[in-house]
């Protein structure tokens, strides 16, 4: 089966796989161990790891190649493509934006007047999601 599929695209398809790991690892690649103590490393979620896709395509890397590198799929990354901002994004900026005039006025306040406020300005949001939106 091997066999079947050309040199020439197996050699486009590894070599395009390390372009895509290089850049990874140049860009996320931990800091240096003898520096400091030890550092706890986080993945970024796939979400925050398209823009990247789209700049290794535009370098020529293949979508397909850089989504299996990265451990997602294409249709992920093509969902978020067509609507890179979601709802829930949307409603929380509005929200925010709502949040810091509140608190522009009153910066001594927390998030539980800034809650009170909201609702008095006719805006739904918990307690809870002003907390997070604050934080």
């Amino acid at each position: 089966m091997l066999g079947a599929v050309p040199a020439t695209r197996r050699a486009g398809h590894f070599q395009g796989t390390h372009l895509a790991a290089r850049y990874i690892v140049s860009h996320f690649a931990p800091p240096d161990p003898t520096l400091a103590a030890p550092v706890r490393i986080c993945r970024p979620e796939a979400s925050q790891m398209f823009p990247l896709v789209l700049d290794l395509a535009a370098d020529g890397v293949p979508v397909a190649v850089t989504c299996r590198t990265l451990g997602f799929s294409k249709q992920a990354f093509y969902q978020w493509k067509s609507r890179p901002v979601t709802d829930r994004d949307w409603a929380d900026a509005h929200l925010i934006n709502a949040a810091i005039d509140i608190h522009h006025d009153d910066p001594e306040f927390g998030y539980r007047f800034i809650a009170d406020e909201l609702a008095g300005q006719g805006t739904i949001a918990s307690g809870n999601r002003v907390n997070r939106l604050c934080t």
